[in-house]
């Protein structure tokens, strides 16, 4: 997988560069400004996470579709793993958003970003036999 092998470096400069930065910017506030980038930066890299394995589960599930139902099937599941990997995306980003501004970075339900709803999503229906 070499991809993720390319990207982890990148995520990890960025992640020291988001902590380090900030120390350097207002040495009156350093301490607390290097605890809200190590909450920001550990929400992206979880919502990361989080958004990269709904992904791979939506392809998943479409490749199976495509072997038991044909592409109509496919199409159905990748469309649906689509919408679950939006709001997967969109709450991890609400998540960071508000740890970015001082917020928690629990997952106690974060508010959606610009008025966007977003909803838990479900398990995807049984196809019928």
């Amino acid at each position: 997988m070499k991809p993720l092998r390319l990207l982890t470096p990148t995520l990890l400069f960025a992640a020291a560069m988001t902590m380090v930065a900030p120390a350097f910017a207002d040495p009156s506030g350093a301490k607390e400004s290097v605890k809200t980038a190590a909450k920001t930066t550990g929400e992206a890299v979880r919502t990361g996470g989080k958004t990269a394995g709904q992904g791979v589960r939506t392809f998943g599930r479409s490749v199976r579709g495509l072997f038991k139902g044909g592409p109509s099937q496919a199409k159905a599941e990748w469309k649906q793993g689509a919408e679950k990997t939006k709001a997967t995306a969109r709450q991890g980003a609400a998540r960071t958003r508000a740890a970015a501004n001082g917020g928690s970075s629990g997952s106690s339900g974060a508010p959606a970003a610009s008025g966007t709803k977003v909803e838990k999503a479900s398990a995807p229906a049984k196809p019928k036999s």
